[in-house]
């Protein structure tokens, strides 16, 4: 199951690379990562940077560190990371901002100098620097998204569509299909029939299902899948195409499944299996 699982786009690891993709956080990687650093140079104190954070920074920066980890271990986590990406950004915003005296106490107008107690102080300079920088970061994700929703799209493979398709006219309304699981989901949402195995990984039954179905796939018989039909009540098959192959005997003793990785042509010995 963690070879299928290795297999799934949503769960397989993400490179520091592809965090910084428009498939991920984009340019806003860029001051999400740096935000940590940048406010804590944004509060020193005379003398130098402070010893330590308050309570909240603190738990931001430890969620920031797990989250991150986790994020680069499973793209999912995603999902999970967008918020506090947010949350992290919005604090950089805050560091960026001018500031007034310490203590927020308010000083008479006439004796505050232009250039300093505007709030910028003697980081004037790299605090601009930065607000064009976040800015720019943030204008450079927005095209990016916009560039995405344009150009992405959900497609069927003809194939599978016309399958489908059958499933949804020539069948009984409670038929049941037997089928790969990472058909399970389009068989259910395209065709309206209820299937042995889908994409639900986490499931125990499922996972049960899952590797006992591929084998019976890849026996040299047909008596264990008849009998996984009989068992389950699946009154249909889906045959998937070859390109499929490679996923199901990952999860088999099935000798020739390092060929179908490799591309490697198969024997005849080889190939007399129920799915071949």
């Amino acid at each position: 199951m963690a070879s299928i699982a290795l297999s799934v786009d949503e769960l397989r690891g993400t490179t520091i690379g592809e965090l910084f993709s428009p498939g991920s956080f984009s340019w806003l990687a860029v001051p999400f990562l740096a935000a940590p650093l940048v406010r804590i140079v944004a509060r020193r104190r005379t003398g130098g940077i402070r010893a330590r954070l308050g309570p909240a920074p603190a738990l931001l920066a430890w969620l920031s560190a797990g989250l991150i980890a986790g994020t680069l271990l499973f793209s999912r986590n995603k999902i999970v990371l967008a918020p506090l990406a947010a949350v992290v950004i919005g604090g950089l915003f805050e560091a960026l901002a001018p500031t007034g005296p310490a203590g927020g106490e308010a000083r008479p107008r006439l004796r505050r100098p232009r250039s300093r107690d505007r709030g910028a102080g003697a980081g004037s300079v790299a605090r601009n620097a930065g607000r064009v920088l976040v800015v720019a970061c943030i204008l450079a994700t927005a095209k990016d998204a916009v560039s995405l929703a344009l150009t992405r799209e959900s497609r069927l493979d003809p194939g599978e569509r016309s399958a489908l398709e059958f499933l949804a006219r020539a069948t009984p309304p409670e038929a049941v299909v037997l089928a790969p699981w990472d058909r399970g989901y389009q068989i259910q949402a395209y065709a309206g029939r209820k299937t042995v195995v889908d994409g639900l990984l986490e499931d125990p039954l499922n996972q049960r299902r899952i590797i006992g179905i591929a084998g019976a796939w890849l026996a040299p018989r047909t008596d264990s899948l008849a009998a996984w039909c009989e068992r389950t009540g699946a009154n249909y098959l889906l045959v998937p195409p070859s390109s499929a192959l490679y996923g199901i005997a990952v999860l088999t003793d099935w000798p020739a499944a390092w060929k179908t990785r490799v591309g490697v042509p198969l024997t005849r010995e080889d190939a007399d299996r129920v799915l071949v």
